[in-house]
């Protein structure tokens, strides 16, 4: 089982993937999403995230920065 933590500032991109990740890996993943870097930082501070999808381009704390914290 993977935890896996989605972070993307449009929905629309966190919910495709999302979708592409459940049809694909059925009951293999548990999946996080988090609209900021800050919500992603929270996340990954509470839970044990084995892969991270991260957009760059957010408002706020960037793609680079938030990982760069994690």
């Amino acid at each position: 089982m993977y935890n896996i933590l989605i972070t993307d500032d449009e929905q629309i991109v966190i919910d495709s993937l999302m979708f592409i990740i459940n049809k694909n890996f059925p009951s293999q993943v548990t999946l996080f999403s988090a609209l900021s870097g800050a919500d992603a930082l929270d996340i990954t501070t509470k839970q044990q995230i084995d892969i991270i999808f991260m957009d760059i381009n957010m408002p706020g704390m960037n793609g680079l920065e938030t990982v760069k914290c994690i």
